[in-house]
């Protein structure tokens, strides 16, 4: 298990760096930091894509699957680079389009999606959240969404779970409701991904650098 570890990890600086090198082949004006955390970001999309790609296996893990297919593609950079630069060249469209950058802390607090205290507790007794989670970042790659996964894909199931909290009224009832109703919430996810891919607007706020700024807009 720790070698697997291991192996994980030095794939994933091995993928970073390749998206790094990509990214600033394409935006050469933003800084190495900037280029950093978007490769990393990057990286962790083209994990979640590879995963839903090949999830129509039944024969071992997709994370398997998927730890396979990058091992595959780093030992045969030259015959993927092609293929990676074009993925990387349609996640960036997806960064100019769904990413917001912003300039300080404030634009942050005063523009960020607010929800009730307590949904973090109702998050953390549903036993279930990882798999809707993984549903969720599925539905939005296949919608063409394939930037932020992660996070969008959070978002969205955590907003559903604060509308349901607010009406309920308490953490207990909440977590009851949505454990014998899991198929609710995934619907009303569902529906959100479909409203959200139909628009063009910017769904994650990032601070960084005011370099970047002309560019990207």
């Amino acid at each position: 298990m720790r070698y697997l570890r291991s192996m994980a990890t030095t794939m994933a600086e091995m993928f970073i760096g390749w998206f790094y090198n990509i990214i600033k082949s394409i935006l050469s004006d933003i800084s190495s930091h900037e280029a950093t955390f978007m490769a990393k970001v990057a990286f962790q999309d083209f994990k979640n894509y590879l995963k839903n790609k090949l999830k129509v296996s039944k024969c071992e893990s997709v994370e398997n699957l998927a730890l396979r297919e990058m091992e595959n593609m780093l030992l045969n950079p030259n015959r993927y680079n092609r293929e990676l630069k074009e993925w990387t060249e349609l996640w960036l469209q997806k960064w100019k389009e769904r990413v917001k950058v912003v300039l300080s802390d404030e634009d942050v607090k005063r523009q960020r999606l607010m929800l009730s205290s307590d949904i973090n507790t109702v998050i953390r007794r549903l036993r279930f959240w990882r798999e809707l989670k993984e549903i969720i970042i599925g539905a939005l790659i296949e919608k063409g969404e394939i930037c932020f996964t992660d996070i969008i894909s959070e978002n969205i199931l955590r907003a559903e779970v604060d509308n349901i909290f607010k009406k309920l009224g308490d953490i207990n009832s909440t977590v009851s409701y949505l454990e014998k109703n899991p198929v609710h919430l995934l619907n009303r996810a569902l529906n959100r991904v479909k409203i959200i891919s139909s628009k063009r607007a910017p769904l994650v706020l990032v601070k960084i650098d005011t370099s970047m700024i002309n560019y990207m807009y």
